[in-house]
């Protein structure tokens, strides 16, 4: 998932070379509780993370966040003018605010010492998927400071968990061919190779790959 996102192509979910995270108590558009919150490993002696469902009123910090950390893990790799394209066009106050009102997203926030450092967007359904009730992990960052902090991990746990308590039987993504950290963190989580599909960034037509997981719906155990 470069996305991470969405365009003719989704965007990716890469965790980027910079990873991400996710959130927690309230009720989503999808109607169901987040995952269990604050995810904390205080006896590994690593930092504290708390996760919650994002809500209308955190549009202008997932804007802030999702340009902060898609230029953190692309930027060195594209052009200036291709990545201010992309950014225009899937980032801004407004165009987050929207993505919150679809009924089949949902995004988590993690949060680190009251800061939002990474965040998810979830997607019910997608035709790259192989299961019949799929999650899409549309994006899939954190702040590059809390790489190696357990941060992604945490959040792929609560990915996993919201999976399986919503009914999914398999998580998807799209992750740019080249970004070998991502991939590398998502097989160390169970994703596999399933294909490949385009993505364009501004005007550059790239190649992502798409991984998958099959998850075991909670009702089914």
């Amino acid at each position: 998932m470069r996305h991470q996102g969405g365009s003719s192509h989704p965007p990716r979910g890469v965790c980027s070379k910079p990873l991400a995270t996710a959130r927690g108590p309230e009720q989503t558009s999808l109607g169901c509780p987040p995952p269990p919150g604050p995810s904390a490993r205080p006896l590994d002696g690593l930092p504290l993370f708390s996760i919650r469902t994002a809500t209308a009123a955190d549009a202008d910090v997932l804007a802030e966040l999702g340009t902060r950390t898609f230029y953190e893990t692309f930027a060195k790799d594209n052009t200036s003018e291709n990545m201010a394209l992309y950014l225009a066009e899937h980032f801004g106050g407004a165009l987050q605010r929207a993505e919150l009102q679809e009924a089949s997203v949902r995004f988590l926030l993690v949060f680190f010492e009251e800061r939002a450092s990474g965040y998810v967007k979830l997607r019910k359904g997608g035709s790259s998927a192989r299961g019949l009730r799929p999650l899409e992990v549309c994006r899939f960052y954190v702040d590059k400071a809390l790489h190696g902090k357990g941060a992604a991990r945490e959040l792929m746990a609560a990915i996993d968990a919201l999976a399986r308590r919503d009914g999914h039987d398999a998580l998807w993504l799209a992750v740019w061919q080249h970004n070998l950290r991502a991939i590398r963190f998502y097989e160390k989580h169970g994703f596999v190779r399933a294909g490949e599909q385009p993505f364009t960034l501004g005007r550059d037509v790239q190649m992502d790959w798409l991984m998958e997981k099959k998850v075991t719906p909670a009702q089914s155990r």
